[in-house]
């Protein structure tokens, strides 16, 4: 447990001050990926015009359907911009944490060194 501790540490604080950085941007929408651009994009064409559309005119079906629901959702309840990417933000940190937590726990009891 000790040898994975300390090497999962250096990982966990690198990816912490990644999403602490990106948290405290004056303006996020400028270091957003271009996944999830698409992703925001298209939960607010379907929130304001009830189209799972891209442009607004165009039917799209090129997403995960478990994603898109939960940042749609996020998106009915964040209305503006910098509280919806800040949400979507502390989404992706708790998912990401949990699969890590989830991955440890899953290799230390199926891959562990005798």
């Amino acid at each position: 447990m000790e040898t994975r501790f300390w090497f999962s540490l250096p990982v966990l604080l690198l990816a912490s001050c990644l999403i602490v950085s990106a948290a405290v941007q004056d303006n996020p929408v400028i270091v957003m990926q271009d996944d999830a651009f698409f992703y925001f994009t298209i939960a607010r064409n379907f929130v304001e015009e009830g189209l799972l559309s891209f442009d607004g005119l165009t039917p799209t079906n090129g997403f995960h359907p478990l994603w898109m629901a939960m940042l749609t959702g996020l998106r009915y309840i964040a209305t503006g911009s910098s509280s919806y990417l800040h949400a979507s933000l502390a989404l992706s940190t708790v998912l990401m944490t949990l699969a890590g937590f989830l991955f440890l726990r899953f290799s230390g009891n199926r891959f562990s060194a005798p």
